[in-house]
């Protein structure tokens, strides 16, 4: 079992922490709300999911973003 050293996850969440104080929380925002658009339009996702990454965009945000559109799987057994 991998497990993850403390040291490295403390360094991680302060490296997150100046990212989003040092983006332009405005942009974010913009980018995620187009995101949001075209997912719900059932179009391609890719490129602005590329566009918001662009802007510091975190995997958590955008992936909040598309599971309030597609919502979470669920596996059916």
């Amino acid at each position: 079992i991998h497990k993850v050293d403390e040291k490295s996850v403390k360094q991680q969440i302060k490296n997150l922490k100046k990212i989003k104080k040092e983006r332009d929380a405005k942009e974010v925002k913009k980018k995620l709300e187009i995101l949001k658009g075209v997912a719900a339009q059932n179009k391609n996702i890719v490129p602005p999911i590329l566009d918001a990454v662009r802007v510091y965009a975190t995997v958590g945000e955008i992936s909040d973003v598309l599971r309030k559109i597609f919502g979470e799987y669920k596996p059916t057994y």
